[in-house]
């Protein structure tokens, strides 16, 4: 019930105009068909509002000079209508345009979120070590450049985009829980999971560099080191990182419906979350 009266709601408020048009229309008909039954009713009854007794002319009057402001109000309402719909054409190109700009901003924070774990780095500073003084300096240089490239990058991700949101707004929704939470939600979790895990396999590459450079570990542990790095660094890029770049993907496209529905309604058509677990399963 509560949906069907939202529905009317929305219905009434965007036909509003025409509906009044419409009972323009009618009301003289109505009003015949009004006098009609008061008419009757007072033959029977003796009482009630009545039509009786207005002959021709006075009728032929009354619509006279009801058509007249009829079409005068149909002239000014066509004038304002038009000059409604321009206006409203405007602000739904200029809500699109801002929308498009905040979403290419996002797309280019997504961009290097999922660029910001670079398995490059641990392949060639750790896997490919050489042991040469130099060659580790540089290793520990590399790794401290991933760390802080990732750091930075969660700047970017939580600041720059809708994603790491408390969805305090979601709240009081009839949607809740919408399509677009739901992506959000996944694309979120995984990116910080993805952090986690990228954070601790550099700090076992550090560790590993240390101990390289010291000559303080043995062929078991340097195996032990060798085997937790090389297993992180295949499950970020072979499963964790196809993911997150599918998922920003969906995020990415749903966002691109917003700014067409934005053009083309002037508001977002949220829709109510019932499949977004076998799609994004499906992406997987």
């Amino acid at each position: 019930m509560k949906k069907l009266w939202s529905k009317i709601r929305a219905n009434v408020k965007t036909n509003w105009i025409n509906y009044s048009i419409l009972f323009l229309v009618i009301a003289p008909l109505i009003l015949n068909i009004g006098l009609c039954v008061t008419d009757i009713i007072y033959v029977k009854f003796g009482f009630g509002l009545t039509a009786k007794g207005l002959n021709n002319q006075e009728w032929l009057d009354f619509w006279k000079t009801y058509l007249s402001t009829l079409i005068a109000f149909g002239g000014v309402f066509v004038a304002w209508k038009s000059s409604y719909d321009a206006r409203r054409k405007e602000i739904r190109k200029d809500q699109a345009k801002e929308y498009g700009e905040n979403l290419e901003e996002e797309k280019h924070t997504l961009l290097n979120v999922c660029q910001s774990f670079d398995m490059d780095i641990v392949y060639k500073s750790i896997l490919e070590l050489a042991g040469t003084d130099a060659k580790t300096n540089d290793c520990k240089k590399a790794i401290h450049s991933a760390r802080e490239r990732i750091l930075d990058t969660q700047v970017e991700f939580e600041l720059l985009t809708d994603i790491a949101d408390d969805f305090q707004k979601c709240e009081k929704c009839d949607f809740n829980p919408c399509l677009d939470r739901k992506i959000m939600i996944a694309i979120r979790d995984l990116y910080y999971e993805m952090e986690k895990l990228y954070c601790e396999m550099l700090d076992k590459c550090d560790e590993y560099i240390e101990n390289f450079e010291n000559q303080r570990i043995n062929e078991e542990k340097f195996k032990n080191l060798s085997e937790i790095i090389a297993d992180s660094a295949n499950s970020i890029s072979q499963n964790m990182k196809p993911r997150l770049i599918k998922y920003c993907k969906i995020y990415i496209d749903q966002k691109k419906r917003h700014k067409r529905e934005l053009l083309q309604n002037g508001e977002i058509q949220y829709v109510k979350d019932l499949e977004s677990d076998e799609m994004l399963e499906q992406k997987k």
